[in-house]
């Protein structure tokens, strides 16, 4: 007759011998390792599309996290690793979730796609979740599971907080439609994609409200700033509207363009989209374009107004850095 209250000694407890079972059952490693596979193939194989919505780029690359936890909880009690004591175990765990994270985009550069150590840090910073998770179900101590549960959430909430900021502004952004951004919130430059240029919230570059965006072009070949991730649908408007401040002394020339999905679906070129020059006059200057103005700019078509994509200003190739303000970005 098998013996009833016998308590598990604690060799069993730390190694994950057959007398204890491991953190996942076989049922539910089987519907792991089946999501695994699912966000695998999409993660290693296959890009988000060009101009995908940023909320979308942040879940894709918190994809790798929860890939990586799932793996530590596959691996903790697969059979080469289920006889080792608890310090060894945590060890490998570890150095195999950092030689695949690292494999896996070494492999990636070899076949053409980017091969990015953002990505391992977020595989490492998944791993090290679900390490910690493990110690603090199974290490061997209450302290040690104390302060393995307190540092697993503090890297959760740290690892998980630009998404969340990310939803937060995105949220912020269909709420204050039509503003389109007036820098009154303090996460707005996430909405903004700089290239060539510098971006910084500015209280002295308020035209309304408290701050406005102070944009530092550098040097180069079209220094841009992009706005992108706002409700599409401007049907209903009439005209663009904003604030920009030349510091210096003399008019500043730079463009403005504006373009919808289609000019991305393979018809490109410059016209095929909304082109404005702007020459900017020192101090501040309110601009009013009408939005028929955008709408019959593309050559041989209409701008879908209902599918606006992005929103940028730029400066034809400055030789040295300048600066401007940008501010109350709406629709009217």
């Amino acid at each position: 007759m098998a013996e009833t209250g016998r308590p598990v000694p604690a060799s069993d407890r730390l190694t994950g011998s057959p007398a204890r079972r491991g953190p996942v059952a076989p049922v539910s490693r089987r519907l792991l390792w089946l999501v695994v596979l699912w966000l695998a193939v999409p993660l290693f194989l296959v890009s988000p599309a060009y101009g995908s919505h940023r909320l979308l780029l942040a879940l894709w690359d918190d994809g790798h996290l929860i890939l990586f936890f799932l793996l530590v909880l596959l691996a903790w009690d697969g059979r080469p690793l289920a006889r080792l004591r608890w310090p060894a175990r945590l060890a490998v765990v570890g150095v195999l979730m950092l030689a695949l994270g690292a494999g896996i985009e070494v492999v990636q550069g070899l076949t053409g796609r980017d091969a990015q150590l953002r990505d391992v840090a977020a595989d490492m910073a998944g791993a090290a979740i679900g390490l910690a998770l493990l110690a603090a179900l199974r290490g061997p101590g209450r302290a040690a599971r104390a302060a393995a549960a307190g540092s697993g959430l503090l890297l959760l909430v740290v690892v998980l907080w630009p998404l969340a900021r990310t939803a937060l502004d995105s949220l912020a952004a269909w709420r204050s439609f039509p503003v389109l951004s007036d820098f009154e919130t303090p996460w707005e430059t996430d909405r903004w994609r700089p290239h060539r240029a510098e971006l910084r919230l500015d209280a002295a570059c308020a035209r309304h409200g408290r701050a406005g965006l102070r944009i530092r072009y550098l040097p180069g070949r079209y220094p841009t700033v992009t706005l992108k991730d706002f409700p599409a649908d401007w049907r209903a408007w009439q005209a663009l509207s904003f604030s920009l401040y030349n510091p210096g002394d003399r008019p500043l020339p730079m463009e403005l363009k504006v373009y919808d999905r289609a000019h991305h679906g393979g018809r490109g070129g410059w016209a095929d989209r909304f082109n404005r020059e702007l020459q900017v006059a020192p101090g501040w200057t309110d601009w009013r374009i009408p939005l028929s103005e955008i709408r019959s700019a593309p050559a041989g078509r209409e701008m879908d107004m209902s599918q606006i994509d992005s929103l940028s200003l730029f400066v034809h190739s400055p030789r040295v850095a300048v600066e401007l303000c940008l501010d109350a970005l709406r629709l009217e």
